[in-house]
């Protein structure tokens, strides 16, 4: 993978497009979709549980989930209902992220401990760190029942720098004060582990066995497109691996498709991350993907954790979402 500030033969162009520094909040009293840190009751966060303030599971200041990806679409454009402009997490900006990472860290894994330090060479080294991954999914359970709970903002002293902060759960979770480390990437807080994101501009076809036995993945960078129903103006970029398992290789192609087609890596070999989807017993079913796995998803999350089981129309407590700006081309 090569970048260049010029246009060169054979290179295809990054679109300018814009990313929330926050996973998103909703207004609650517009159902705007926001990139804010606020802890009023307006931006309430989680599933919008008002009685959950001033309690530990207090989700004041904590991004919007429970939400599916056809209302965070929805949620998002309302900020300018004339154009398609903005948007909710897109596959294409996951995309970017991925592999403007991979060249500026030499490594395809996003995981790795995360160094402060350059090498001799002047050249980032290390990674992001476990990110917020490492909880134990049935204290998570019973601590909030799987709702975020790292605030808005967490990091905002590392600017649009790259680094990690501690942040230690309440004793509700865990007496022995479970530690976390919440990372940035440029800026960007929480870009996987915590809660998984939607993304849109991606949708699969995912065959059972006797319609097909493919699960085709079609893509565009074109907000008009966007939907939940079909694959209308989307491109056919190659097909998803069928199996659950880490990712050993991606589609790439003409794209740089970091959706996976074979698995058999390792979480410290190939991609590093993990991949789950599953296959319908007949017919066949359109997915969304989410990317980046949550706060329980352990070695298995990443950058280019993918997860293609859900239907857009699922919304659930560790299911949230970026608000992003596409500027419409002049």
């Amino acid at each position: 993978m090569k970048f260049s500030e010029y246009p060169l033969p054979g290179y295809h162009q990054v679109k300018k497009k814009y990313v929330s520094a926050y996973e998103a909040s909703v207004q609650r009293s517009t159902t705007k979709l926001c990139s804010v840190v606020n802890d009023g009751a307006d931006y309430r966060g989680g599933g919008n549980q008002s009685d959950w303030d001033n309690t530990y599971r207090s989700v004041l200041g904590r991004p919007a989930t429970s939400i599916s990806r056809t209302n965070f679409r929805a949620y998002a454009r309302k900020r300018k209902p004339s154009t398609k402009e903005w948007n909710c997490m897109t596959y294409d900006i996951q995309k970017d992220i991925y592999w403007l990472f991979a060249v500026e860290y030499a490594t395809l894994n996003s995981q790795k401990a995360y160094n402060a330090a350059k090498d001799n060479n002047g050249y980032a080294q290390g990674g992001l760190g476990d990110g917020v991954t490492t909880l134990d999914s049935g204290k998570w359970n019973t601590f909030n029942g799987y709702y975020p709970f790292i605030p808005c903002g967490y990091t905002d002293e590392l600017g649009n720098g790259t680094g990690e902060k501690e942040y230690t759960m309440p004793t509700e979770y865990d007496t022995s004060s479970k530690k976390v480390k919440v990372c940035r990437y440029r800026g960007i807080e929480n870009p996987f582990g915590h809660i998984w994101q939607w993304t849109d501009g991606i949708n699969i076809q995912i065959q059972s066995a006797a319609a097909g036995g493919l699960s085709k993945v079609f893509v565009t960078d074109d907000p008009e497109k966007f939907n939940d129903s079909n694959y209308t103006g989307y491109s056919h970029v190659g097909n998803e691996a069928r199996t659950e398992a880490y990712v050993k290789s991606v589609i790439f192609g003409e794209g740089g498709e970091i959706i996976p087609d074979v698995v058999g890596g390792g979480s410290t070999t190939y991609f590093c991350d993990y991949h789950y989807t599953n296959i319908p017993s007949s017919g066949e079913v359109l997915r969304g993907v989410l990317f980046g796995g949550c706060a329980n998803s352990s070695a298995n999350a990443g950058l280019a954790y993918a997860r293609s089981s859900s239907a857009p129309s699922s919304a659930t407590a560790h299911f949230g979402s970026r608000l992003c700006f596409i500027p419409t081309p002049a």
